[in-house]
């Protein structure tokens, strides 16, 4: 049973069956408490009549259809995903960026990463849109970004590297460095084929395998045109990282069937098996077309209404690893170096009727009411950085 607030007085009914069958259920009666007398009851035994409200009508001599004992009652807190945010944890964000020569000559308008005079490509206003949002839940916004399926310039065909092509430097500053390391990148590789996604699902896993706490969690965004090479290999990747602090979103951006991916890696119907016979710990993956959502008033900022979608399950995601580890958020903190944190939640990306998702409308709102120094709650507001290069940054 799960209750929401702290009112313990409101009365709950609770309902006894006899089960004839797996399909047939039998209304025994029912009773009315509440969760206050419950807890003051367990110790002697406390005994509820259980009534049929049918059987009492049509039957004069009806007194009850038996009795339901209390042996014992527990009551536990489960903490929200804002409890964890306030108590410090933070969402870290990373991104990969399909380069495979099935995107089309970057230099030609056809192509998905083609970026118009004025506007980004798919694969910019994708990685843009989700990032803005998750960024502001993580302080030091210092962000990985990979891509795969290229020819780096020394001539070699690499499914897992840097977009600053720097090696071991996949760190960009903010979402503004993804975007500048990922422009230098499209300027520098040759696209090549097959679509392996299983390396960079890999490289992102081996960053939250090293916080598997409640410090931390991780959001990776695929972005990608379509079908994949690797699958197996993919599924096993997608397996071992059930297990850690971290969420995969994989977001199609051209016209292929996402049909198998979704199927296979949503894991909506059965738990996703590894072809080692390892089951997955839970559902960590959202495979999204951006095509379904390019209809009617999402016409003219799909990704935006992608962003609300995906972002929505992050919340569900995150507190079934909290749980099934059993990790508990640590205390509301007020360390003044930390800068306010909002819980995701999925109206703050429904679109409003100005068109922009009303988490940026409330976040305006929130900096305009707030002062310089102070902000709702009492959370210091912590100045923004200056951006910096992506190859200026150093390494985590």
């Amino acid at each position: 049973m799960t209750l929401f607030g702290s009112k313990s007085y409101k009365i709950f009914k609770v309902e006894c069956y006899n089960c004839e069958d797996e399909a047939t259920f039998a209304l025994i009666g029912e009773f009315s408490t509440n969760l206050s007398d419950l807890s003051q009851q367990a110790s002697v035994k406390k005994r509820y009549e259980i009534i049929n409200t049918y059987k009492k009508i049509i039957k004069k001599s009806y007194k009850n259809s038996g009795e339901c004992i209390l042996l014992s009652c527990k009551i536990e807190t489960e903490p929200s995903f804002l409890d964890f945010i306030q108590g410090g944890t933070e969402v870290k964000f990373a991104a990969a960026i399909d380069f495979t020569d099935s995107n089309g000559d970057p230099y030609l308008p056809t192509s998905l990463h083609y970026n118009h005079p004025h506007q980004r490509s798919p694969y910019g206003k994708v990685i843009k849109a989700i990032g803005e949002i998750i960024q502001d839940y993580d302080t030091e916004k210092l962000f990985p970004v990979l891509g795969f399926g290229a020819i780096l310039p020394d001539g070699t065909v690499s499914h897992e590297f840097p977009c600053s092509l720097i090696p071991n430097k996949p760190y960009c500053q903010g979402i503004q460095g993804m975007l500048d390391a990922y422009d230098k990148c499209l300027r520098q590789v040759r696209f090549s084929t097959p679509t392996n996604l299983a390396p960079v699902i890999n490289h992102i896993a081996r960053f939250a395998s090293a916080t598997r706490d409640a410090s931390h969690y991780f959001v990776m965004l695929i972005v990608t045109k379509g079908s994949i090479a690797d699958m197996p290999n993919t599924i096993k990747a997608v397996v071992d990282a059930s297990y850690l602090p971290m969420s995969i979103i994989i977001v199609g951006v051209g016209n292929d069937k996402l049909e198998e991916m979704e199927k296979v890696l949503n894991g909506e119907s059965k738990s996703l098996l590894s072809s080692g016979g390892k089951v997955a710990e839970r559902n960590i993956v959202q495979v999204e077309p951006l095509k379904n959502f390019v209809t009617g008033e999402s016409l003219e900022n799909p990704e935006d209404s992608l962003a609300n979608k995906v972002l929505s399950e992050i919340p569900t995601h995150f507190l079934s690893y909290m749980k099934i580890h059993e990790f508990k958020p640590k205390p509301l903190t007020n360390d003044p170096t930390l800068p306010p944190k909002r819980p995701f939640h999925p109206t703050d990306f429904s679109h409003c009727s100005g068109g922009a998702p009303r988490q940026q409308q409330q976040q305006q709102q929130y900096r305009k009411e707030s002062s310089p120094d102070q902000a709702e709650g009492g959370i210091p507001i912590q100045p923004q950085r200056s951006q910096k290069q992506c190859d200026n940054v150093p390494k985590l």
